[in-house]
Parts: C-alpha cells; structure tokens; sequence
C-alpha cells in the first residue's frame, strides 16, 4: 500500500547499489558526528565518545571519498582510500551496531526510558547502514582493483 513512499535500493546486480547505500551510510555518520561533536564540547572528552566521533568522521570521509570519483577527497586521497583502510566504515559499522546498539539496550535493564530505546535504534538502523555501504565499498575497492590490475 505504501510502497511508492519507501524509496527501494537498486538490484543486487546494479553498480548503483554501493553509491545509494553510501549516501544513507553517510547521512547517519554526519548525524553521529554533530551529536559527538556537540558532546564533545559541552562535556569534555571521553573514550567512548571520541570512538565515536573519529570512527565517524573517518568512515563518513572514506566513504564519501569512495562514492564520488570526481571528489578533490578522492583526488588526494585516491592511494588511501585504495587500501585496507577502506575497511573502516565496515568494523564501525559493526562496532554502531552491536556495541553502542546493545550497551544502549542494556542500559535500559536499570529503568525503562524512550530516550534510551530511540537511542538504541539509532544505533541499530544507522549501524547497518554504515555495514552495508561499508560491505558494498570493500568490494567496489576490489573491483577497482582488479580493475587496474587488467589495465596494466
């Protein structure tokens, strides 16, 4: 009944499929970036919040990096972002989803709070997002590279 509001992915078999999930990939880890951010500045430093806003900014640039070729980040990082760094948006990803997802959840056994529950599902929706277009950007790097491998 709804199904023309829902905006569907590309086929398995599209080369679109990485660069639909990347921007949704993308929107979450800004999002998590300006939350850590502001945390940052009002509370100080902490361990988990700085995983969280570096592991952020860095998967939001490489997979912003990846997903547009004509990028001046794509250009200056191109050998970078072409390596086993591509990997980071993928294990933060899993690290959103089930670390920072299931603590949030676990929190919630001392007292029942919305703010919590949403918190969790932040985690848990943006999480695999961030796996996804993280999954999809490890294999688009592979094919970039076999790509230059046959060319040389």
């Amino acid at each position: 009944m709804f199904k023309h509001l829902l905006p569907m992915p590309p086929g398995p078999n599209s080369g679109k499929r990485f660069f639909w999930f990347s921007g949704r990939a993308e929107i979450a880890l800004a999002l998590v970036v300006m939350v850590t951010g502001l945390k940052l500045y009002v509370d100080g430093t902490g361990h988990r919040v700085m995983v969280l806003f570096l592991g952020s900014a860095l998967s939001a640039i490489i997979l912003y990096g990846l997903s547009h070729p004509n990028s001046k980040v794509r250009q200056k990082l191109e050998k970078w972002l072409v390596s086993p760094f591509s990997h980071i948006p993928y294990i933060f990803g899993l690290y959103l989803f089930f670390f920072e997802g299931f603590w949030r959840l676990a929190k919630m056994l001392d007292g029942f709070s919305y703010f919590e529950l949403a918190q969790a599902a932040f985690f848990f929706i943006g999480g695999n997002m961030v796996v996804s277009a993280g999954y999809m950007a490890t294999e688009y790097v592979h094919s970039l590279k076999e790509s230059r491998q046959l060319s040389h």
